[in-house]
């Protein structure tokens, strides 16, 4: 796969992050600066944000879906998010948890919990006449080196992972909660004894019938949980339906730190292991 085989979805509205307590604090100056790292990348790219963001000069398309405050007011699961995220019950589900963004700030899941519907609106649509479509977080380049996700999706190793729907994974232990999702209706959910491991946010995707399918689902999953009263974040639900549905998610685990360089630096190789 070459830079003209994907088409990169992502995101950049202000939602007010900087006024967090200081462990999760960042200015959208942080989201707007990687942007602009990404945008040097020779790839399609659709961006959810302001219209009047400026576009370097590149060979490959760009497009700038129009997307603010309103948009996320739109989020259809909007009203239940709130509600959720003022219960006290949820907030004292681990200490962090009220001050975390998404107890915090009510555009926070509206917007993370979008980003597959983007996706998927992208997919649909395929302005540039791409074979496949990721999402990949504005901010990714605080973690992964610019030159390391250039050499991703410039590289044929991707397309690999690409035939399904695919997802990064992570060790992870927990016992009550799982960014906020109690533990132990997250693991009944999923068909497991205890929660492992945790999908990223940060870079999903595949080709377009996967998109679709694992957005189908995706929303029948996150209605069903907020119904419940059952909130975390967009990786809380993806977790869910990567160990339901092992046929449709290509799953990557990347090392127990977390981080996603991993599979970027095993893409930029020319390829890796699950």
């Amino acid at each position: 796969m070459n830079a003209a085989d994907v088409t990169c979805v992502t995101a950049a509205i202000d939602i007010g992050r900087v006024l967090l307590a200081k462990s999760f604090a960042r200015p959208f100056s942080f989201y707007r600066d990687r942007l602009e790292q990404l945008l040097s990348l020779d790839v399609p790219m659709v961006i959810h944000g302001d219209p009047g963001l400026p576009l370097p000069p590149s060979r490959s398309p760009r497009r700038i879906v129009p997307a603010d405050h309103k948009t996320l007011d739109g989020f259809r699961h909007f009203g239940r998010v709130q509600s959720i995220r003022r219960d006290p019950a949820w907030r004292a589900g681990a200490p962090w948890l009220a001050e975390s963004p998404q107890a915090a700030l009510k555009h926070y899941n509206p917007l993370v919990m979008s980003k597959l519907d983007w996706l998927a609106e992208t997919a649909a649509a395929n302005p540039f006449g791409t074979r496949a479509f990721v999402w990949i977080d504005a901010g990714i380049t605080n973690t992964v080196p610019l030159e390391l996700v250039r050499a991703a999706l410039e590289g044929e190793a991707l397309n690999a992972y690409l035939k399904r729907f695919l997802v990064l994974c992570y060790p992870y232990a927990a016992d009550r909660e799982v960014h906020g999702f109690d533990h132990r209706e997250m693991a009944r959910l999923s068909g497991v004894a205890r929660i492992e491991w945790v999908v990223r946010g940060g870079f999903f995707g595949g080709e377009a019938a996967h998109v679709r399918e694992a957005a189908r689902i995706y929303d029948a999953m996150l209605d069903h949980t907020l119904s419940a009263g059952l909130m975390g974040t967009e990786e809380s639900v993806l977790t869910i339906l990567a160990h339901l549905h092992p046929g449709l998610f290509q799953r990557y685990r990347v090392d127990d730190s977390g981080l996603v360089t991993s599979f970027f630096a095993a893409m930029a190789s020319g390829g890796g292991v699950t």
